[in-house]
Parts: C-alpha cells; structure tokens; sequence
C-alpha cells in the first residue's frame, strides 16, 4: 500500500514537470518558426491555426473528456465505440472547415488543409495520452506528451541549419509537422497498444453516434463553455487579421504565445494542485498569485531582450504588445482556477451562462470599435478578464450574502 501511494505521488509529481516541459518545447518551436518564414507567411500560419483550434474542439465532441472519465472508473467497454465516433466527426469538420476556407479564404486553403489534418492527430495523440492517464499508465502518459514537440524541435533544428542549402517555406514545413503527427500518433498508438488496444470500429458508426449524441447531451453545457471559454480567448487573433496588416497578426501572435506559455505553467500547476489547492485557498493567495507576480515582473523588463535575441528585426515592437499582455495574468490565473472549481463542483451551467454573457460582449465591442493594432488588443483581453474576474467575484458575493 505504502509502494502504491508512493507511485501515485510519484505520478503526479513527474506528469505536471513534463507537461511543462512540453509546453517549453512547443515555445522554441514557435521561436524556430518565426526564424524560418516571412512576417506575413507566420500571420497566416498565426490566423488559420487560430480557427483550426477552435474547430478541433467540435472535432473532439467531448469523447476526449468522457474516455478519460470512464478509464478513472476503469470502464473500458465503449472505448472503442467512441474513439471511432471521434475519428468520423472530425472527417466531417475538417471537410466543412477546408470548404469554408476554400469558398472565403482561398489563398490559406493548403495551410488550412494541412493543419486540420495534422491537428486531427496531434489531438488523437493527446486522446491517447488521457487514456492512458485515466488507466494510470505512467510510461505510455509521458511518451505521449513529449514525442511530437521533442520530434518537431529536432526536424526544425535541422531545418534552421540547412535552411542556406535547402529552399523551404510554410506549406513544406507544414508537410513535415503533418508527418511528424502522423508518426507520433503512430509510435503511441503501438505504445499504448501494449496495454490497450484502441482500433475503429467502421461497420458500427451510426451505433456511435447514437452513443455519442447521447453523451453530448448529458455533456453539453460542459462542451459550450468550453467552446465559448476557448472562443474569448481567440477571437482577438480573428479581428486583428481583418482589420489590420500582416505584420501587425505576426507580432501580436508572437507576444501571445509568450503570455499564452506563461499561462499554462500555472494552469498545469491548479489542474494538478486543483483538490489541495481547494481544500487550502490560502496557498493560491499566499504562493501562486506571488509567484504571478513575480512572472510579471520578470516578463516585463526582458520583453525588449527576448525580441532582441530570439525574433527577426521584423517582430521588432512586438515586446510593447508582450509587456501589456502580461498583466492579464493574474486575472486570467484566478479566472482559470474559479472556472476550474466550478466544474469540481459541477456548476458548468454557471460558467456556460456567464462566460457566454461575456463572450457576446467582447464579439459586440470588437464588431463596434474595430480595434487595428495589437496594442488596442491588449487592452481588450485585460479588459475582458478583469470583467471575468469581477463577474465571478459578484457571484461569489451574491451567493455568500444570499446564504447568510
């Protein structure tokens, strides 16, 4: 007994370091990027990834969250019925995304292409990784989370170094991350295959879909926040592209995945801190949101030295737009962490209301005002969550008052 919860606290201790570390990667990788295209070729990357993402979360259908809650309960019987559901709703939205891409945006239809498929198994392999963490599968959980960033980092190394003798551009780095996802969904799926044997089930697709629909239904308020959550923090990227230059989106996008990394070192600390962090507030008040702070702090005065040193003289500027982001960290970390507690403690209608009420007022305001800078940007995502932040705080309040 004294072994098992050793490894247990083994487990969460290590999965955390290497989610971060992934996360790490993945932020070189956008470095390399922006070394090896054009401004504007890294805009449009920048854009079509942006609404990619957003459509990935329809191609997921919440099957992601319900395969990792049945392998909690070691329920592995519908498994492969869902998996295969997945599979078919994500042909479906990538053949509606491409087509939108082709009829309003023919000129990002290849890119849009490629990412969409790529992005299918990216976040395949990211199924497979929640599955192996539900059955408690320390090993495949690990190879799953770091096999396509460390392989996208070596291919672009080795891009970088033999960009003088080879000619490269966007669309042929795509098809080398499209490989590269197919590979690692691949090796995972004969990792995992030792321990689970994960494979479509064709002949049984409308039997899926009714199992899915009924899911979803049970899961809907939980997909709609999600999707609404996820739109709040994307739609700036959107506006930007039609109201501004290229070259306004590429710096922009590079300050944002900066803040962006910056934000999921503390989401991964709550998400696996969440029950102790619960059962104890005053560590979030009294070491997390210090430690915000001092990631503020620290990001701030070396935002000119990280576009001195690690973007082209073509981001120059960019590092205004890092050192205004970055102070919609601390509202963003505490936002995360409420939104989090409310689905500990399944109040998911709650956040779907309220960031929904949100949402509609940072689409209303960006179709009003029409910002064209990221500057202007920055100024509506540190607006928009500190208006979260207030919202929930209000609601804390009104609760507190209502029960006395």
């Amino acid at each position: 007994m004294i072994k098992d919860r050793k490894e247990r606290d083994f487990k969460k201790t290590v999965v955390p370091f290497i989610e971060i570390l992934s996360k790490v990667i993945s932020f070189f990788i956008i470095i390399l990027l922006v070394r090896l295209v054009s401004i504007e070729d890294y805009a449009d990357y920048a854009y079509t990834l942006n609404m990619v993402l957003w459509a990935a979360l329809i191609m997921d259908g919440g099957v992601g969250t319900l395969i990792f809650n049945k392998c909690l309960q070691n329920d592995t019987d519908e498994i492969n019925q869902l998996y295969s559901t997945r599979f078919f709703l994500s042909i479906l939205v990538i053949v509606v995304l491409i087509s939108l891409f082709f009829v309003l945006k023919n000129e990002l239809f290849i890119i849009a292409l490629l990412l969409s498929v790529s992005t299918y198994f990216t976040s395949t392999s990211y199924l497979m990784k929640m599955l192996a963490r539900g059955l408690g599968y320390l090993k495949e959980d690990v190879t799953a989370i770091l096999t396509e960033p460390i392989l996208k980092l070596l291919v672009l190394v080795f891009v970088f170094f033999t960009k003088d003798f080879i000619q490269y551009d966007l669309v042929k780095i795509l098809v080398l991350f499209l490989f590269i996802s197919v590979f690692s969904y691949l090796y995972v799926l004969y990792v995992l295959r030792k321990l689970f044997h994960l494979k479509l089930y064709i002949h049984k697709t409308l039997q899926s879909f009714t199992i899915i629909l009924k899911s979803l239904e049970s899961s809907k308020y939980f997909l709609l926040y999600i999707l609404v959550y996820i739109g709040i923090a994307r739609m700036d990227i959107f506006f930007l592209e039609m109201n501004s230059i290229k070259s306004e989106v590429s710096k922009f996008s590079s300050a944002f995945s900066i803040y962006q990394t910056s934000q999921l070192f503390f989401f991964a600390v709550i998400t696996s801190q969440f029950k102790v962090l619960f059962a104890n507030n005053k560590i979030l008040y009294r070491i997390v949101f210090p430690l915000v702070l001092l990631a503020i702090l620290v990001v701030y005065f070396i935002a000119p030295h990280l576009y001195l040193f690690l973007f082209p003289k073509e981001y120059s500027g960019g590092e205004h737009i890092l050192k205004n982001l970055i102070f919609a960290l601390v509202p963003s970390v505490f936002n995360f962490y409420v939104i989090t507690k409310n689905n500990y403690l399944k109040k998911v209608q709650l956040n779907f209301h309220l960031l929904s009420f949100l949402f509609s007022l940072k689409l209303l305001a960006y179709l009003i005002v029409k910002p064209d800078s990221g500057i202007k940007y920055t100024y509506g995502i540190l607006a928009i969550e500190v208006l979260i932040s207030c919202t929930f705080i209000a609601y804390i309040l009104y609760t507190r008052f209502k029960t006395r």
